[in-house]
């Protein structure tokens, strides 16, 4: 799990790149949320750093038992 401060930083910097890059940004907003979704999780994800581990007082998002 990356630190909420990296996860933004990332996503400023891809902020960034489609502000400088119009044709990425055109071709990114043609694609459907769920596909927009993954991309961003990829992206947030694929880091060369090791993550670092949660402190003691954070407990980790758990999805509820389905019914």
């Amino acid at each position: 799990m990356l630190p909420p401060g990296l996860a933004w930083q990332r996503l400023l910097l891809l902020q960034d790149v489609l502000d400088e890059q119009p044709e990425l940004a055109r071709a990114l907003h043609r694609l459907s949320l769920y596909d927009q979704l993954a991309m961003t999780l990829e992206l947030l994800l694929d880091s060369p750093e090791p993550a670092e581990a949660l402190p003691a007082n954070v407990i980790p998002f758990r999805r509820p038992p389905r019914r």
